[in-house]
């Protein structure tokens, strides 16, 4: 109920709600167990969601030394939690703190899941954004290439993921200069998402701002005068 009040704009009241769950289940089981555990997540995520990283980020890191000490490194909400706490601290401008967490949750779930699991691939997305954010394009391109050849092969090419991961490999493309491929691969991108998803689908929305941009990007530089 609480996920739904946030996915749908009222993050207030989702916060409200999930903070009363929390305090319940505290006081009922305890702060340790499983499901505490997951609405204090769920809690920080709310606090993400007003704006209020600091405190998200403080929540996030209580709860990841709780998962470690009582579930373990490698088990999937541990991972989760990680997770969410890197991608906090980017929310907070974080970003060399980030791409350190991201990278040891990576390798975790490339141990423990796989190289083709989707959480496995969210890491490596995640990563690949970050070092984009960092201004490590080439690093970024290399590994947003490999993300997109597993989601094409685990998820086929028309799956949200699959063309999320497409959008991210053009956009590194484009902080390398490379605005031809960029404006090809967001094209393509744009062709599937209307074909697959539609029009007024989030993903071909963002698609159709992205290859704006990167064209007028390229026209820019093909317009600016040389000196």
């Amino acid at each position: 109920m609480a996920y739904q009040l946030s996915a749908g704009g009222d993050a207030a009241t989702a916060f409200t709600l999930t903070q009363r769950v929390l305090h319940i289940e505290t006081e009922t089981f305890g702060p340790d167990q499983p499901n505490t555990l997951a609405n204090q997540s769920n809690l920080a995520n709310a606090l993400w969601s007003l704006g209020r990283y600091d405190e998200a980020v403080d929540l996030h890191r209580r709860n990841l030394e709780v998962n470690l000490r009582v579930l373990g490194p490698g088990h999937s909400d541990t991972l989760d939690s990680q997770n969410n706490l890197a991608n906090t601290l980017v929310a907070l401008g974080r970003l060399g703190e980030a791409v350190d967490l991201h990278r040891r949750t990576l390798e975790v779930r490339l141990r423990v899941f796989g190289p083709g699991h989707p959480k496995t691939l969210g890491s490596q997305n995640n990563l690949a954004n970050i070092l984009a954010g960092l201004g490590r394009y080439g690093e970024a391109v290399g590994l947003h290439r490999r993300t997109l050849e597993l989601y094409l092969r685990v998820l086929g090419p028309g799956h949200p993921d699959t063309l999320r991961s497409q959008n991210n490999l053009a956009d590194a493309l484009a902080g390398l200069g490379r605005l031809g491929e960029a404006v090809d691969l967001h094209r393509r991108t744009l062709e599937v998402c209307l074909q697959v998803l539609g029009p007024d689908h989030p993903e071909t929305r963002r698609t159709q701002a992205k290859l704006l941009a990167v064209r007028r990007r390229s026209r820019w530089r093909r317009n600016k005068p040389r000196r």
